[in-house]
């Protein structure tokens, strides 16, 4: 079926919380993992940046060079093109925390706010060029009272996209930390480096954690000119909100430029949010304790038929497999039995369907080298954080609260 004929390292099933200290720069601070830096950064915006950029310098040009070839080789569109005619926007739109967070980040490597914007917002832009609206894709679910071992709230995902992005995390992954003062909560998030206001993942030190699945597929992908980006929206709850009482009042209203199936999970519970370009639908748990998305749109409010594989990347068959797992054992349901089971691919050695929902081994037809990126399974309650990029780590294990300074 592929050219990805990888073998399981029985390494890669291991948890390591190992991070080795590497230097400290005005008040923040870079570690080593196992396969990703982890970066620290504590104080007002501007001096968040300005740390950002004096412990990363180096890796974030890197970035910014290595998506300037891609647009420019691989694309033919002029950078230039890209940061005005797509960067420009988004810049506009941020608020006042993250420019501030731009001209610290600018002030240390000399990149300008446009070139900080296209790093920031590196998958939503690359995937407009790309037209890869429907070729990103996650699979992604949440269990918690009597479908969790101890009834709390445990999550888990794949985050699925070409194999290059995957191939570079050892050299430019990041897992970032920020701990603002004056009243933000402190934010957690596994990142490619440039990646600092629009994540994929994201825990607070409240407890909330929010990822992204692609939902593009079945709700549409746009790029517009005059609203702000989705991605960094979602930041901007995280560093603002804690409960799904009062997400409830906030994400309902945000429009979206591409669409997300967005799970939102608290130590009390979780469910998702379809953002789509209108509007967005806040769903009902499909189950007590228990819910899951892949990459379709599935609230019946939106007047969409559910489609049968192999429609948005057999996102129906990928999402099954998850609750069918789910289902097998709710005792056992916590992080160890999640990170298990993302273990499994979506495929068999040979290419027929298996019972999982990652592509660790195997791309489907015509989708070239699609690939699980990266996995995450976190635990709420505990501001605990695992993060695995198949086929180059084990789970490095990211206890938030010994980072987060903000309560």
């Amino acid at each position: 079926m592929n050219d990805l004929k990888i073998k399981w390292n029985p390494d890669w099933d291991k948890v390591t919380a190992e991070a080795k200290h590497l230097k400290d720069v005005e008040g923040g601070q870079l570690y080593r993992m196992e396969s990703a830096y982890l970066v620290v950064l504590n104080g007002s915006y501007r001096e968040m940046g300005r740390q950002y950029g004096l412990l990363l310098k180096d890796q974030i040009i890197k970035m910014r060079d290595l998506i300037k070839d891609e647009f420019i080789t691989q694309d033919g569109i002029p950078y230039d093109l890209i940061k005005n005619v797509t960067a420009k926007p988004f810049y506009l739109a941020r608020t006042r925390r993250h420019k501030e967070l731009y001209a610290g980040i600018s002030e240390t490597t000399g990149l300008d706010a446009l070139e900080l914007t296209t790093l920031d917002e590196m998958l939503l832009i690359e995937g407009i060029h790309r037209e890869m609206g429907g070729a990103a894709q996650c699979t992604s679910a949440a269990v918690w009272g009597e479908m969790s071992k101890d009834g709390e709230t445990y999550t888990g995902r794949c985050h699925d996209l070409q194999a290059n992005w995957r191939d570079r995390l050892p050299e430019v992954g990041a897992f970032l930390v920020m701990n603002p003062t004056g009243g933000d909560y402190s934010i957690g998030a596994p990142t490619q480096i440039g990646m600092v206001s629009a994540f994929l993942d994201v825990m607070n030190s409240a407890g909330l954690y929010m990822e992204v699945n692609n939902a593009a597929a079945t709700l549409g992908m746009y790029i517009y000119s005059n609203m702000a980006s989705t991605l960094n929206n979602l930041c901007n709850v995280a560093l603002s909100f804690g409960s799904h009482e009062e997400l409830a009042r906030t994400i309902p209203f945000l429009h979206a430029g591409n669409a997300y199936n967005l799970l939102t999970a608290t130590p009390n519970g979780a469910e998702y949010y379809e953002l789509g370009h209108e509007r967005c639908a806040r769903t009902t748990p499909e189950q007590a304790g228990m819910t899951s998305r892949a990459n379709a749109a599935l609230d019946p409010s939106w007047g969409i038929e559910p489609l049968p594989d192999p429609s948005a990347m057999y996102s129906k068959g990928r999402r099954d497999n998850f609750m069918a797992f789910l289902n097998e054992n709710p005792s056992a349901n916590d992080d160890a039995a999640i990170r298990k089971f993302l273990n499994r691919d979506f495929f068999a050695g040979d290419g027929s369907k298996s019972t999982g929902c990652a592509f660790i081994e195997s791309s489907l037809p015509g989708a070239g080298a699609e690939v699980t990126v990266w996995q995450t399974v976190t635990k709420p309650v505990d501001r605990h954080f695992f993060w695995r990029i198949p086929t180059h780590s084990g789970w490095m294990e990211i206890d938030l609260k010994k980072y987060f300074k903000a309560n």
